[in-house]
């Protein structure tokens, strides 16, 4: 107690002889220090804000938002603390951010800001460790989108049907889906239009062998994709006079490409449709607008990622008035210490807090990642020799 006293009668004292020198003359650490080793965080709250504000760091503003939390009412600090955070755009910052109040919806921002990063990647692995983390986000949603992107772009470049297999049967729902199935094709009909680029009459024989080949192969496996891409081929004008596709035409196999493709439509439709309800579930303040300016789920995370964008701007923007308000009382005479503290208190921040959108509760979202990254993640850690080249 007597040394909360001469701490007190020291800063009175210092402030009353020190009326023309700047304030930042003052030892604001040794007096916080002082106050904290009397147990009197409330009387070293002020001072403490001073010294985060000459240092304005991270860490400095972390340490006030934290260890004076219960005087951070309208999470002044705390805000201070995210604009530097963002400063510095790294992932480990973000992520520390996110410790500070776990609860807080202001956490959605450095999740998307988190976000951005990954995009900026662009890495198979790093998107499927986002949707780990993050399951219940819009981001996640955003994620499994740009991975069935990377993973297709690699399988065009590779540019072989079984990897374009690979890609099907690993991404279920996947938009690219048709296209790889019919690039898979197309790979194999060139294939048999070089082989037989010399064809006449009088080698029916190998165009008859070549179509049996086929159809049998497309009878026996259990590789839908293989067996509806071998009946696909075998519509070719090259097996035409074949006495195989007269006997498949008599035979229900015929359909077996057609079914196959009506059902991956179906399981895509059914995909989108449930990434659109689980996106549009999560962010219900955003849910509105964002249906007025887009139909499509790629359009709505656009929307989405645009309006989160430009809070971001407005949230730092405002966080920045309030730091230049200070700085301009900072440079007044020490006896304005508590003032600049109290303007800390007055400052209209709590309409960026309330800027913050509601979110619902993700539990759409939970369930389709449930739902896909397991499969994903196996693919990833374990993969074929074919998934391994989607993967890079």
């Amino acid at each position: 107690m007597k040394l909360k006293y001469f701490f007190q009668g020291l800063t009175l004292t210092s402030l009353l002889l020190c009326l023309s020198p700047p304030v930042w003359s003052m030892d604001y650490a040794k007096i916080v220090q002082g106050f904290e080793a009397a147990g009197d965080l409330e009387a070293a709250y002020p001072f403490a804000l001073q010294l985060a504000q000459q240092q304005d760091t991270y860490p400095a503003w972390r340490e006030v938002a934290v260890k004076y939390a219960k005087f951070d009412t309208e999470g002044r600090t705390y805000l201070q603390a995210w604009q530097q955070a963002y400063a510095r755009n790294q992932e480990s910052v973000y992520k520390d951010f996110l410790t500070l109040r776990p609860q807080s919806p202001f956490n959605q921002y450095a999740i998307h800001a988190l976000f951005q990063l990954t995009l900026a990647a662009n890495r198979v692995a790093d998107y499927q460790r986002f949707m780990e983390e993050f399951p219940e986000s819009p981001e996640a949603i955003q994620a499994l989108l740009k991975i069935h992107e990377v993973a297709f772009e690699k399988a065009k470049q590779v540019d072989d049907p079984l990897v374009y297999d690979a890609f099907v049967n690993t991404f279920a729902g996947a938009r690219q889906i048709p296209e790889a199935i019919d690039r898979a094709s197309q790979i194999e009909q060139r294939k048999l239009e070089a082989q037989f680029k010399e064809v006449s009459g009088k080698n029916i024989e190998e165009r008859e062998r070549v179509a049996r080949l086929l159809y049998n192969q497309a009878r026996k496996t259990t590789d839908s994709l293989v067996s509806s891409r071998n009946y696909r081929l075998l519509d070719l004008d090259l097996f035409i006079d074949t006495k195989v596709v007269t006997e498949k035409l008599d035979r229900e196999e015929r359909l077996a490409y057609q079914q196959v493709m009506e059902r991956q439509q179906r399981e895509i439709l059914q995909s989108l449709k449930e990434l659109r309800e689980a996106f549009e579930e999560k962010i219900q303040d955003l849910a509105e607008e964002i249906q007025t300016q887009a139909r499509k789920l790629e359009e709505a995370i656009e929307a989405h990622s645009r309006l989160m964008n430009q809070k971001l701007e407005d949230i730092n923007r405002g966080i920045q008035d309030l730091k230049d308000d200070v700085k301009r009382g900072f440079h007044q005479s020490a006896v304005q210490t508590q003032q600049i503290a109290q303007q800390l208190q007055k400052s209209p921040l709590t309409e960026i807090v309330e800027a913050v959108p509601l979110v619902g509760s993700g539990f759409k979202i939970l369930q389709v990642i449930a739902k896909v990254l397991p499969k994903i993640k196996q693919a990833i850690t374990n993969p074929s020799k074919w998934q391994a080249m989607l993967f890079g």
